[in-house]
């Protein structure tokens, strides 16, 4: 060989060393914002999951209230349905006094009448 091949050989080895060295760097730079990427999305899974679990607690507690207000309601209809009740009887009640009291000042009108002609009688055998 002579000196001529052997400085093209040598040659052609530096720039193989320095494209390797450059495809290490790239390798490396690519190693290194895969990294990140991978560090970002396991960041954004565990807040996935993290949002996950929060939103389960608060539809548990949103399934509790929910089941309190139902049962709330239920005792407010049976509550409402109890007062409806009496307020009927109540008022059957009141219709029947009613109706004793018409009875009642129907009988005494003619007593009333008859009361008060004997006492005008009175005062006119006095007078």
């Amino acid at each position: 060989m002579t000196d001529l091949e052997n400085e093209s050989l040598r040659r052609h080895l530096e720039d193989l060393k320095d494209g390797l060295a450059a495809l290490k760097a790239e390798r490396a730079a690519l190693s290194a914002e895969m990294g990140m990427r991978m560090n970002d999305l396991d960041d954004r899974r565990q807040d996935l999951e993290d949002m996950k679990s929060d939103r389960e607690a608060q539809a548990k507690i949103l399934q509790k209230e929910r089941e309190k207000v139902e049962s709330d309601i239920e005792e407010l209809k049976k509550s409402v349905q109890e007062r409806v009740e009496e307020l009927k009887a109540q008022t059957e009640e009141n219709e029947t006094l009613l109706k004793e009291l018409a009875a009642t000042q129907q009988d005494r009108s003619p007593a009333t009448a008859l009361i008060k002609r004997v006492n005008d009688l009175k005062l006119f055998i006095e007078s």
